[in-house]
């Protein structure tokens, strides 16, 4: 489900809701939303760690402007991941909506 900044805020708050942050680590560091956790799509341990993700909850999937995040759904898709939300702009459209980034 693609999302604006201001619909993935609302909806990440939700129970069993985990906000993935699919950037490098390098940019995690210079910012993330809050409670995320980074599992970086270019690592090659990207799969692994992914197909260790509880199955059950909700993904909101984010990186910067929203290409690698929908590259990283389209995968979680094949492994029969179910509900996840999509920042359809990434943290740029985040920031730009003055949300609050964790540093």
């Amino acid at each position: 489900m693609n999302l604006s900044a201001v619909e993935f805020s609302n909806k990440a708050q939700g129970s069993n809701v985990v906000i993935l942050d699919v950037r490098t680590a390098g940019e995690f560091g210079q910012g993330h939303i809050a409670e995320a956790i980074n599992i970086d799509i270019q690592a090659e341990t990207f799969l692994n760690k992914i197909s260790s993700l509880d199955r059950n909850n909700t993904y909101a999937v984010y990186c910067r402007s929203g290409r690698r995040s929908e590259m990283a759904i389209n995968e979680m898709q094949s492994m029969g991941f179910e509900s996840l939300l999509h920042l359809e702009q990434g943290i740029e459209d985040w920031i730009a909506h003055e949300l609050p980034v964790v540093v």
